[in-house]
């Protein structure tokens, strides 16, 4: 799982609700990843879905995700075809990326400092290495668990447990 696109930072303190998705799209209950990408952080990036691209990293600081864990949020970026790599991430926004299968790295402490809004990163999420390419400076960071990152890879946790299921059917 290696993503290579811009750089877009976020601060600190993130909620799920109200700035990664709001509301009222959990509300209405949407599920689609490429509808919900629409609205993925509008509230406060209003360019952000229209702007990014596919392997596009955003860099959260402390509390990424923090609040109501709604994993409409995550399958939005999902959607988007993005990475998060935060200085920490709250444990509903961990499940959330995991479930809707987002790559991430949610301990990564200097990450914030150490990257601006739109330098190219390429960011391994198997390894945890993130390479600024804009700088041409590395870091290394621990990656998620092996067993989540199949998870994620394989798209989610619908998406996994379906290929299990039938490989198991198979037996």
């Amino acid at each position: 799982m290696i993503l290579e696109g811009r750089c877009w930072k976020l601060g600190d303190e993130v909620p799920i609700d109200g700035a990664l998705l709001e509301l009222k799209y959990v509300h209405q209950r949407l599920t689609d990843p490429y509808e919900l990408a629409k609205y993925v952080l509008k509230a406060i990036r209003p360019e952000f879905s229209e702007l990014c691209r596919p392997g596009d990293i955003i860099v959260a600081g402390q509390r990424f995700g923090h609040g109501n864990a709604h994993v409409q949020a995550f399958r939005g970026l999902r959607g988007l075809g993005v990475g998060v790599v935060a200085e920490w991430m709250a444990r509903g926004a961990y499940r959330g990326c995991v479930i809707a299968g987002v790559p991430f790295l949610p301990k990564c402490p200097g990450i914030s400092d150490w990257c601006s809004e739109g330098d190219q990163l390429k960011v391994d999420f198997d390894t945890g290495r993130v390479e600024n390419l804009t700088r041409n400076t590395v870091k290394n960071y621990q990656p998620i668990p092996a067993q989540l990152r199949e998870i994620v890879a394989k798209g989610g946790s619908s998406k996994y447990w379906a290929e299990m299921l039938q490989q198991s059917w198979k037996l």
